[in-house]
């Protein structure tokens, strides 16, 4: 009987703490650094980056720093990446087209997907409405 008691009591105890944990975000996913390997079927250019933290992100276009806030959509592996800002530097016309070209696709994302494997995670991040296959694909990197 007094074990009863006690299972009861911490139950009690505990429900308050169980009731308040926050669900995990089904953006938690995307969180760490990743590295672009490709963009739209094609091989991305060197020095892309995409870092994801407590719903912001940052990284290198391949010249300029960029930035913003991302949320999670309404449907499973929905997402949108907020108004993106950036530094301003010129690295020439090819450098800065190819930038272009994948802040304007980040900006369009809609969807994701992370595939773990004993290798490498890998994250793909859809964006437009047709085709052809539109996606970034990154690699997850070490900090």
């Amino acid at each position: 009987m007094r074990k009863r008691w006690r299972l009861a009591a911490l139950a009690i105890g505990l429900a308050p703490a169980l009731l308040a944990a926050e669900p995990a975000s089904p953006l938690s996913a995307l969180d760490g650094n990743w590295q672009l390997i490709e963009i739209g079927g094609r091989a991305a250019p060197d020095g892309v980056t995409l870092k994801v933290e407590n719903g912001s992100f940052s990284g290198r276009g391949g010249c300029n720093r960029y930035f913003g806030s991302v949320k999670a959509g309404d449907e499973q592996n929905a997402v949108q990446f907020g108004a993106i800002g950036a530094t301003r530097m010129s690295c020439g016309d090819t450098a800065d087209g190819q930038e272009m070209i994948y802040l304007k696709a980040l900006a369009e994302v809609a969807r994701f997907e992370v595939a773990k494997s004993d290798a490498q995670a890998r994250l793909t991040l859809r964006y437009g409405v047709s085709p052809p296959r539109r996606e970034l694909v990154f690699k997850r990197v070490p900090d």
